[in-house]
């Protein structure tokens, strides 16, 4: 564990949330940025690595400064997801960057997550 002191925009938290589609798997995730200035502009990218360690989705977006903000959501699409499951632990990656107006790293974040499918079925009673 180390403890950072930062004196610009830093990532407080992060929530990534998956759900299983067609072929595909959406990954959101929302992103906590720590105070920085009015009127100051950041871009928070978000980048998913495969169990291997290879790229496969990529988003971003601006955010506005003035106060602690959600970064809003951004939705990634993982192709072909290979799912999590306690035999075959496959865990992807998401890698978060918080840049400045001229595309300087302020913060860094990675995160595992695991895609799955978790199904409710209930019991015919007779």
């Amino acid at each position: 564990m180390a403890l950072v002191a930062r004196s610009g925009p830093a990532i407080r938290r992060q929530e990534i949330r998956t759900r299983l589609e067609a072929a595909s798997a959406a990954v959101t995730t929302r992103v906590f940025l720590d105070t920085f200035a009015a009127g100051g502009r950041l871009t928070v990218e978000a980048q998913v690595k495969d169990p291997a360690g290879r790229a496969v989705a990529r988003a971003g977006q601006a955010v506005a400064g003035g106060g602690r903000r959600g970064g809003g959501d951004d939705r990634l699409a993982v192709p072909e997801p290979r799912l999590w499951h306690f035999d075959a632990p496959h865990l992807y990656r998401m890698a978060l960057e918080v840049k400045d107006q001229a595309g300087a790293v302020l913060d860094r974040r990675e995160e595992s997550f695991g895609i799955r499918r978790v199904e409710v079925a209930t019991a015919a009673c007779g």
